[in-house]
């Protein structure tokens, strides 16, 4: 199960990251993008089902996951598949 970092901008949608980088480091590669939510993700694929779970919250930017985070990525990144 691969855990990594993300944070939502508003317009640019999701950006998911290693851990080593904290998620104000990571904000400050877009000045001029709103930061809707951040905090942590768990990403488990395996052949028969895969699983992407958003939480927790980044305390460098002072900000949250959402509720629907999870769903929103999940669907993100299936129109890449």
């Amino acid at each position: 199960m691969a855990q990594m970092k993300y944070i939502q901008f508003l317009g640019r949608g999701f950006v998911v990251f290693e851990r080593v980088m904290t998620h104000k480091q990571m904000a400050q590669k877009f000045p001029n993008d709103e930061v809707v939510s951040a905090g942590f993700v768990s990403m488990n694929v395996t052949t028969d089902e895969d699983h992407i779970r958003c939480g927790g919250e980044s305390v460098s930017l002072k900000k949250s996951s959402h509720s629907d985070d999870s769903d929103r990525l999940t669907r993100r990144l299936s129109l890449y598949c």
